[in-house]
């Protein structure tokens, strides 16, 4: 998260490729229809690699999109009625609860069970 700036392809890359390094298996990404995702730097890096399997979801369905949950859980329990000095602030408050999810594995997959995509984990 980047209180006071925008994701940039310079950072999908970056993103993608510190992925690949922590990651030695095949990687499926799912994501949005974001200018940052469809960059052509980030199709090249794409196309020359064997390990990423993009998945884009359709153009507008974040009923789809399993991290929408993440954001409704978070914007309406730890952060609801936070009084943030600024972006930075935000961001670095949100950062903090969104780590401590990380140990809750029950609530992150109901993010997953909540798409029709994910139904499968019933």
């Amino acid at each position: 998260m980047y209180g006071e700036a925008n994701i940039t392809a310079a950072r999908v890359l970056r993103f993608l490729r510190n992925l690949m390094r922590q990651l030695q298996k095949p990687l499926f990404i799912i994501w949005d229809r974001s200018q940052t995702h469809r960059a052509k730097c980030v199709a090249r890096l794409l196309k020359r690699s064997d390990r990423i399997h993009p998945f884009f979801f359709p153009a507008y369905a974040p009923e789809l999109n399993p991290v929408e949950m993440l954001w409704s859980y978070l914007k309406s329990n730890p952060l609801a009625n936070l009084g943030a000095a600024d972006a930075n602030d935000l961001a670095r408050t949100t950062r903090y609860h969104a780590t401590r999810l990380r140990g809750r594995k029950s609530l992150l997959r109901s993010f997953l069970r909540a798409t029709p995509l994910f139904s499968c984990l019933e």
